[in-house]
């Protein structure tokens, strides 16, 4: 019996359509794309079979009713181990599916054989990683008190920034000052606050090449405006980069996601911030921000799955004092053949100190 992964689809309701097949219209009508190790087949309706035939397939083959469709679909799946996405796929299909005896699977450690990464899209994310890497170094130069400098007017260069270096990007940079950073996804009501004292800074800003197939980095950086940092904050931002070193080191071939959550929640729970842990170590990057591979994750949902050759992750252990400020680093890697982890930028060692000129 041989296995096979199966795509439904919807106007691009399904984040593997633009993974996979990049700029692939499909259309107002359900289509079923059948992924097996050696080709790909679509059963779509007639009305839109030209939109498929893009040297993506193997084989494209089309029919009038979805009932002729669905037969046809289940014929050709007889006999074969098959996979979905039971967190993407609409409840209906599945039923659909079932009804015409397609035994289904879970996709969710499958999926990500089948959206692995090349070695030349991993290149796009360290070059993206580079780039972000130049943003900030011309970030602290360009900072200083000027009158009205605020949050909104950080992400508006952010934004200027991100385009100058050829690169493009979804939702806007997280720019968080003061208390604002003990909001792990803060988001800013009008102008944001004024960067008009000293304090915490954070910038979470992520973005990918303007080109096919590229990969995001996804980084954060903390910053410390007009003064030295206070022993506490000190004391928070070593124990999140000492938690960011532990998850990287606990990576190896067999490791699960929530393992590596773990090594990183031990060191902050060791150090003292048990209560200030509000979210996962990391997640996995593609074409899309979050990708559909493995995430660092023990406790919003618990990932068991391995990890893959190529696979780009996240690392970003973070602390968050309610009302006073947060720390979070977020640094990125990727896993060789061996599915041993490489860091893909600098890590952050200690705070960014700004002046205020």
């Amino acid at each position: 019996m041989s296995s096979c992964y199966l795509i439904v689809d919807h106007k691009g309701i399904h984040p593997g359509v633009r993974q996979l097949f990049n700029d692939l219209q499909t259309g107002s009508r359900w289509c079923y794309i059948v992924i097996f190790s050696n080709k790909r087949v679509a059963f779509v309706f007639s009305i839109e079979q030209e939109s498929y035939k893009k040297g993506y397939f193997d084989e494209v083959r089309s029919f009038f009713t979805k009932k002729e469709l669905l037969e046809n679909l289940a014929l050709f799946l007889e006999g074969q181990e098959v996979y979905v996405d039971f967190d993407i796929i609409p409840y209906k299909i599945v039923e659909e599916l079932k009804n015409h005896k397609i035994a289904l699977k879970s996709a969710e450690s499958y999926r990500q054989k089948v959206f692995c990464l090349t070695p030349q899209m991993v290149e796009t994310h360290i070059e993206a990683n580079h780039r972000i890497e130049r943003i900030i170094k011309n970030f602290v130069d360009w900072f200083t008190f000027r009158e009205g400098l605020c949050e909104k007017k950080i992400v508006t260069w952010l934004f200027e920034q991100i385009d100058k270096e050829g690169m493009e990007t979804v939702s806007q940079p997280i720019v968080a000052f003061r208390r604002n950073s003990a909001l792990p996804h803060y988001h800013m009501e009008g102008m944001g606050a004024l960067i008009q004292n000293e304090g915490p800074l954070l910038i979470d800003l992520w973005a990918r090449l303007k080109e096919p197939n590229a990969i995001y980095a996804d980084r954060t950086f903390m910053f410390m405006v007009n003064r030295k940092p206070q022993k506490e904050e000190i004391e928070a931002f070593n124990a999140v980069l000492a938690a960011q070193k532990n998850a990287f080191d606990s990576i190896q071939e067999k490791v699960r996601g929530y393992e590596v959550d773990q090594a990183a929640r031990k060191v902050l729970i060791d150090r003292g911030f048990r209560e200030n842990i509000f979210h996962r170590t990391g997640h996995s990057i593609d074409r899309s921000l979050h990708g559909l591979s493995m995430h660092f994750d023990s406790i919003e949902e618990p990932d068991l799955r391995t990890p893959e050759e190529n696979m780009v992750m996240s690392i970003e252990p973070a602390v968050y004092l309610e009302n006073r400020f947060g720390v979070r680093l977020e640094s990125n890697i990727y896993l060789d053949s061996q599915k041993r982890p490489h860091w893909t930028n600098p890590l952050q060692n200690e705070w960014i100190l700004l002046s205020g000129g």
